[in-house]
């Protein structure tokens, strides 16, 4: 046979041979060969084999296991290469200087206090593991929840001020007895311990009913110090007779308990009850044979407030917070008032429940003003506390 066009020959096997080499380069590399945009989405489209990526998305693909000379120029390639890795959901933290500290969620309530005014002097009275400077954004202000109980032990030592008593009328002329001090006239010392103990139910998380009782007990054997003596409940008691002074007075508060404002940083409550007296004030005079005793029961209605709040964290989950009560008695002719305020460092035991010891200041303070019946007392001083909240 004769080949009549020897040269069209010629460059059809160059093309083919051309063709045949690219196509054995490009499947040994598993590298796309460049060509314009057009012509290699054609040819990827048309044959899925073509393209590992197409066919590795839609399944197709197999990937065959590297040789041994694959496997070394990898390991050699890892080693030489630093390896990062950055998760995808990473976002630096912010940095704060020293002293200052990350602000708590908005979702919390509350914002971080403000920098303390003394500044570096704060650091003084930071016991190490004790933080006292900082408030954490896990501070909880303990509590009593829904059908939980708080019961405390109160130990008062008062000082008994600015009291004055008249109890009868001079017999015959109808004039109001004499006005005795329990201390200057009466000898009753001046300071005395008085507990109180107090229980709390919480019906639920807003209300609660809270009982207190508080008996106070003087017994004083002295001498009559006024110089003329004095009359009481229509006896006349000599200067320098020998007398025994008893006063008792058993508190029994009850209370309903309303928290208006609830958060885990600050709660606030304000409460409303029925407090009843139990008195007894009784002079005998042993040369004498003389004993007069005023004894009456009488009951006063309450109502007053109350703010807790926490001052800092303390390590272990515990934390310091401060307490102010103040309420109002009155009813039958009387007008009191009994206020405290006091710190508190409260410890987290298991399961919701919590102790705490408690140091404060409180005054009390009761006045009926009949001429021939009046009473009038007044006690302050340092009190403690312990408590449990179950």
């Amino acid at each position: 046979m004769v080949i009549t066009k020897p040269f069209k020959v010629l460059v059809c096997l160059a093309l083919v041979g051309m063709f045949v080499s690219v196509g054995a380069a490009w499947g040994y590399n598993a590298v796309r060969v460049t060509a314009s945009p057009g012509v290699q989405a054609d040819a990827l489209s048309a044959d899925t084999a073509l393209d590992p990526v197409a066919s590795q998305r839609k399944g197709s693909y197999k990937q065959t296991a590297p040789t041994r000379h694959d496997r070394t120029q990898a390991s050699r390639y890892a080693r030489s290469a630093p390896r990062t890795h950055t998760p995808p959901s990473w976002v630096p933290m912010p940095a704060y200087p020293p002293g200052q500290h990350a602000p708590c969620p908005p979702a919390l309530g509350y914002a971080r206090p403000a920098a303390s005014p003394f500044g570096s002097l704060a650091g003084l009275f930071t016991i190490p593991g004790f933080p006292f400077s900082r408030l954490s954004c896990n501070a909880y202000l303990p509590r009593p929840n829904a059908k939980q109980f708080h019961f405390a032990a109160r130990l008062w030592y008062a000082k008994l001020d600015g009291t004055t008593e008249v109890f009868g009328t001079v017999p015959g002329v109808g004039v109001p007895g004499t006005e005795l001090d329990l201390n200057r006239d009466l000898g009753l010392g001046t300071y005395n311990y008085i507990a109180e103990y107090e229980g709390l139910y919480q019906i639920r998380c807003n209300w609660g009913i809270r009982f207190n009782f508080m008996p106070i007990v003087y017994d004083e054997i002295n001498n009559v110090k006024t110089p003329l003596g004095f009359w009481w409940g229509g006896a006349f008691y000599p200067f320098g007779a020998q007398i025994n002074t008893k006063w008792n007075r058993n508190i029994y508060n009850w209370e309903l308990v309303y928290s208006w404002f609830n958060q885990k940083h600050a709660v606030s409550t304000i409460f409303a009850g029925y407090r009843l007296y139990d008195d007894r004030l009784s002079i005998s005079s042993t040369p004498f044979f003389l004993t007069r005793t005023r004894s009456r029961t009488f009951g006063l209605a309450s109502a007053g407030a109350s703010l807790e709040k926490i001052v800092s964290s303390l390590g272990g989950g515990g934390v310091a917070s401060i307490h102010c009560k103040f309420s109002l008695q009155f009813l039958e002719g009387y007008f009191g008032w009994d206020g405290q305020g006091t710190g508190r460092i409260s410890v987290p035991f298991n399961c919701g429940r919590w102790g705490y010891l408690e140091a404060g200041w409180r005054w009390i303070s009761l006045d009926r003003g009949d001429p021939a019946y009046t009473d009038k007392t007044a006690l302050n001083g340092l009190i403690g506390s312990i408590g449990v909240i179950f």
